[in-house]
């Protein structure tokens, strides 16, 4: 599992902790060894650590940009597979986008940073606390590679969703764009088509959260048929595939 955890945690770990408890650096708790998970220890930074000066940008590689679960645990595979490659790849020129971009919080009084955590205070929800060197993201495949590859690792996921609006790029502020029936929009200037209906999920006589439904699946399912019954599926999940659905199309 190696390649999961890159040169950062290796046994070398143990002979770099115990130097920095011989400075004076570290306090160290060594648990009994015992049981499935071997030794247990425990550090903190001591005094003469914390009254350090904190870089201003610490920055770890993801290791492994491309992750595979199989039965939900981290998967080893070979290197000689094909798509691995080819997705670390695409993954490369982003990974190099966000190194070179500052992204931070704005100071406000519920937000301490000490050049490495952040720690945002949120009351009575209790705090949260994120790492700022995981600026790089991976992906993530469940079973294959084709199934799944969701980023993760980069420490603003991390946000709670009232701290993420308030992230700052080359301390330039952030926006979300909401682009109204974006995938109806595209299919139409594909077909050539003009829409009939300034509402892309308005048909008379049906309701519209059953059309948009329905036109999601019928973009995204590889057949007719596959997708009548994944419609009915999803207005009814009791309903079984044979159940009867008037044609969506007009």
């Amino acid at each position: 599992m190696r390649r999961y955890k890159g040169p950062h945690y290796t046994y070398a770990l143990v002979g770099a902790v115990d130097r920095l408890v011989a400075q004076g650096l570290i306090e160290h708790a060594i648990a009994p060894s015992g049981g499935a998970c071997g030794w247990q220890s425990t550090l903190w930074a001591a005094s003469p650590l914390l009254a350090l000066s904190v870089p201003e940008a610490i920055q770890q590689d993801a290791a492994e940009t491309i992750r595979l679960r199989m039965g939900g645990k981290l998967a080893v595979y070979s290197h000689r597979m094909e798509t691995p490659p080819k997705l670390r790849r695409n993954l490369r020129p982003i990974n190099e986008a966000l190194d070179a971009t500052s992204i931070t919080l704005p100071p406000k009084p519920e937000v301490t940073f000490n050049g490495v955590l952040v720690e945002l205070d949120r009351g009575k929800k209790g705090p949260v606390v994120v790492n700022t060197a995981h600026q790089q993201i991976y992906r993530v495949f469940n079973e294959n590679f084709s199934s799944g590859g969701r980023f993760y690792g980069g420490w603003w996921q991390g946000l709670p969703g009232e701290y993420r609006q308030m992230l700052l790029m080359d301390g330039e502020p952030v926006v979300e764009v909401d682009y109204t029936a974006l995938h109806a929009n595209l299919a139409y200037v594909l077909a050539g088509v003009t829409p009939f209906h300034a509402d892309m999920y308005e048909l008379p006589g049906w309701d519209r959260q059953v059309c948009k439904v329905a036109f999601q699946i019928l973009l995204n399912a590889k057949t007719y048929p596959a997708a009548l019954g994944a419609i009915v599926r999803a207005l009814d999940p009791e309903a079984e595939d044979t159940t009867p659905l008037q044609p969506l199309a007009h």
